[in-house]
């Protein structure tokens, strides 16, 4: 019995040593997700050993916290790989070849790849998951390891692992795919340098200063994607990460991001080993391998004091800084940020979750002590507590009621509201003057310019300036004014000094069509432009034939056209007028004509008509134009009703090669033609 548990043990090993080597013969070492439109969604596989047949190997995607479905959504073919080589699996190829050079290895189908920063990818070996990216049942929306426009990618030496471990990964942060190829992103996702046997290159030691002073325009530092060992005090402490510093002045601090909340303390002596990088313009180091704490309770660094017109540049991005005397000019720029000035230029305070977020007074001054930061294409301060603002009075300010304002072209007089906080003890004096914009005084406004505001000694009432606008009939682009402040008292603070206001024009751009166009028909006589609605103008000949409702002819240069419409309209027809009409194109029993008419507009009246056409007889072209037939007579005199008052047609001939109908409409003195075969004469009976 001994002896058969032997055998039997060294059976099962021997079976569970084949397991585990095949599942390390492929690693997941790289994922990146794209920024923008034709970026890739890929991920890099390495090839720790020969593998006989692909096959046996998949993926699958676990999406927005969801667990593992336990069914790849992509199995690679029934090939061999080599130890030692990448495979590129991409959601499509011309991103991916796009982004990197070259072309992916495979085209993922079914969604594997549809990932989104947040989610969870499996490398799965004959149906068993051996390897993650992402933790599985956790959204990776804000957690250290989220990818959103970014990559992570695997630290040599470690992995496949089926419990995702954060410190066996790089990660970019979000946001760092900004460019159209991975060469020339500033934090560039370090494809293809996996080693499975941990050669990793040591870290060199430098100072922060050689870390951070840089002469390149952007700022970057000259050591990204280096690790580095570096040393410092901690100067503050953040959710995401902590500052250290070096010294005093220029180019000495450098923050330190944090897959976690940090553990360190304001004080503390550090030394950390991490790699340098780029994330939005800021210069930190990330993915740290080591940190040390080597002594607690020092003093800080003394920051280094600034004007709110200096201390937005490089120099200072991570020192710790202070600036006297700043007044906030903006107590609510957006995400608890707000705006100060001393005098010298205006400067933000920011906030970073764990860190102090004030509650500021327009027009109140400070003094702000905090690290220079940088975010959002903005340079800010960032205080670390409430001592680091501290109240140091309070000024006169002037501000415009809004920042912006939207009126109409016709709205005449418009009134400006100027507000003053803190009011002066003596009376406090501004003028209010056109700075910018793209309207013309006095072809599109009116405005005293500049206009003098007073106000009164410690009166707090707001004071108004006016400005008129011009209205004109031209259809045009929205217009814009921009108002200013210049020549206040000494001593008055600026808060909202810039208003903008946008006159909307109200006159629409009419585009006139020529009637020939409008009532253009085929060779069979069909009109082309059913359904179309048209503008049209053109001199109204005749009279209205449809009393209870609007049967009408306009003529241009171009053609003529009938109007219909069912119901009486707001126009009363009078031959001669110029009007402007805007109608739908339909075809009735032959006729083209204007119907569902939205407006018509008199422009002037007492026109001349149009010359008759003599004519013979009847066809397409002179349809909806004024004709004169000549010596004709009634072929048959009885068709012709003395009595009553409905429409009725008559044949007339000149006794040769004319023979027409002609309708009568009674007590009418004109001849139009509308109908290809019949001509409407108003008219009563002839004498002869």
């Amino acid at each position: 019995m001994k002896k058969l548990y032997s055998k039997l043990l060294v059976v099962a090993l021997t079976l569970c040593t084949t397991v585990a080597f095949s599942q390390n013969d492929l690693v997941f070492t790289g994922l990146i997700s794209g920024s923008i439109s034709g970026q890739p969604k890929a991920l890099e596989i390495y090839v720790v050993n020969d593998v006989a047949d692909l096959s046996t190997y998949g993926i699958a995607n676990a999406n927005n916290g969801n667990p593992s479905g336990g069914v790849t959504k992509f199995d690679f073919p029934a090939i061999s790989a080599t130890a030692g080589t990448y495979i590129y699996v991409a959601a499509q190829n011309d991103g991916f070849e796009a982004y990197f050079g070259f072309a992916p290895d495979y085209i993922a189908t079914n969604m594997a790849l549809n990932v989104n920063g947040n989610d969870v990818l499996e490398l799965y070996y004959n149906g068993t998951v051996i390897d993650y990216m992402g933790e599985i049942g956790v959204d990776g929306t804000g957690e250290p390891w989220e990818y959103l426009k970014g990559w992570m990618y695997r630290n040599d030496g470690t992995g496949p692992n089926t419990t995702f471990t954060l410190t066996e990964w790089v990660f970019s942060g979000i946001n760092a795919t900004v460019t159209t190829t991975n060469a020339d992103a500033p934090n560039p996702m370090p494809i293809g340098t996996y080693s499975a046997d941990g050669d990793i290159e040591p870290s060199t030691p430098l100072t922060i200063m050689e870390i951070q002073e840089t002469t390149d325009p952007s700022g970057d530092s000259p050591h990204v994607g280096q690790g580095v060992i570096t040393s410092g005090i901690v100067t503050a402490v953040a959710n995401n990460g902590f500052w250290i510093q070096d010294g005093e002045g220029a180019w000495t601090g450098i923050f330190v991001r944090t897959a976690e909340a940090p553990t360190v303390s304001m004080g503390d002596d550090v030394t950390i080993d991490a790699t340098v990088q780029e994330s939005n313009g800021l210069t930190r180091l990330n993915n740290h391998t080591a940190l040390t704490v080597n002594s607690s309770g020092n003093a800080l660094p003394a920051p280094t004091g600034l004007t709110t017109g200096s201390a937005g540049v490089e120099d200072y991005e991570s020192v710790l800084i202070t600036i006297a005397g700043a007044t906030c000019v903006d107590d609510d720029f957006g995400f608890s940020q707000w705006i100060i000035n001393d005098g010298s230029g205006q400067y933000m305070v920011g906030f970073q979750a764990g860190m102090y977020n004030a509650d500021p007074v327009n027009f109140t001054t400070y003094d702000v002590t905090g690290i220079a930061y940088y975010s959002f294409n903005d340079f800010k301060i960032l205080p670390r507590t409430a001592d680091d603002v501290v109240i140091a009075g309070e000024v006169t300010g002037l501000s415009f009621e809004v920042s912006e304002l939207f009126v109409n072209e016709t709205d005449g007089t418009v009134t400006v509201n100027v507000e003053i906080t803190n009011a002066s003890s003596t009376a406090t004096s501004v003028e209010v003057a056109v700075t910018g914009g793209t309207a013309v005084l006095g072809t599109h406004f009116e405005f005293n310019d500049p206009t003098s505001l007073i106000f009164e000694a410690n009166v707090t009432e707001s004071q108004s300036f006016t400005f008129d606008l011009i209205d004109d009939d031209e259809a045009n682009e929205n217009r814009t004014i921009i108002f200013g402040f210049q020549n206040a008292s000494s001593g008055v603070m600026f808060g909202n000094s810039v208003l903008e206001v946008t006159i909307n024009d109200d006159d629409t751009e009419v585009v006139i069509t020529p009637i020939g166009v409008v009532a253009e028909v085929n060779a069979d006589g069909v009109a082309i432009n059913v359904g179309e609605v048209y503008t049209i103008t053109g001199i109204v000949h005749g009279v209205n034939m449809r009393p209870a409702g609007l049967t009408m002819i306009v003529i241009d240069e171009t053609g003529g056209i009938s109007l219909f419409g069912p119901t009486p309209v707001d126009y009363v027809v009078t031959e001669g007028d110029s009007v402007i009409v805007t109608g739908q194109v339909d075809q009735y029993r032959g006729l083209t004509q204007l119907s569902f008419i939205t407006s018509i507009e008199l422009i002037s009246p007492g026109h001349d008509l149009m010359d008759p056409i003599v004519t013979t007889e009847l066809h397409e072209d002179l349809e909806s134009l004024l004709v004169t037939v000549e010596c004709v007579y009634l072929v048959d005199p009885t068709q012709w009703k003395t009595t009553g008052t409905s429409a009725f047609n008559v044949k007339i001939t000149d006794g040769a090669d004319l023979l027409m109908d002609m309708r009568i409409l009674p007590l009418r003195e004109r001849l139009i033609l509308i109908e290809k075969e019949t001509i409407f004469m108003f008219y009563t009976l002839p004498t002869a």
